[in-house]
């Protein structure tokens, strides 16, 4: 019961975040506080999946859990893009960006450390890019604890 509702709560969390990102509920005074929050929890449970291993035991499913990891993706994404339009961080040719999907497309390609250089963030938005990176860096290296973890995990026999 334990596993399905985490799974409930990851498919939330991550549909949450797309939702107030693209319902332009990030320029809400509520928003920095409801997205930190969230990002917060969202590293401490991936954390918890690496260090708690063994409290855990297996994986109710290896592939049901590589599968939550990518819905955390999308999460924490989905919080920073609307950290970027909130604070007015992201700028295209000198201009503004206020549409939802340029935020979260400049999140991803920074997430994953690409940074192609057509949207830049503003001075103060290069501290959320940091931070983002770190966290980018911090959920590869959760990922790849926990695969290799449990490549030697044995199979459950029938």
């Amino acid at each position: 019961m334990r596993k399905c509702a985490m799974d409930y709560y990851v498919m939330t969390s991550a549909a949450l975040s797309l939702f107030t990102l693209f319902y332009n509920m990030w320029s809400s005074e509520w928003y920095p506080i409801l997205s930190i929050v969230l990002l917060v929890d969202l590293f401490i449970n991936l954390v918890a999946i690496v260090l708690l291993r063994e409290f855990w035991r297996t994986p109710y499913s290896f592939n049901r859990t590589l599968i939550s990891l990518g819905f955390n993706f999308v999460e924490y994404t989905g919080w920073f893009a609307g950290l970027y339009l909130h604070f007015d961080s992201l700028r295209c040719n000198g201009e503004a960006i206020k549409e939802p999907l340029s935020a979260y497309y400049f999140s991803i390609v920074t997430a994953v450390t690409v940074g192609f250089g057509d949207i830049v963030p503003t001075i103060s938005g290069r501290n959320f890019v940091i931070i983002e990176i770190l966290c980018s860096l911090l959920f590869l290296a959760i990922i790849v604890t926990y695969i290799m973890g449990n490549l030697n995990i044995p199979k459950a026999s029938k």
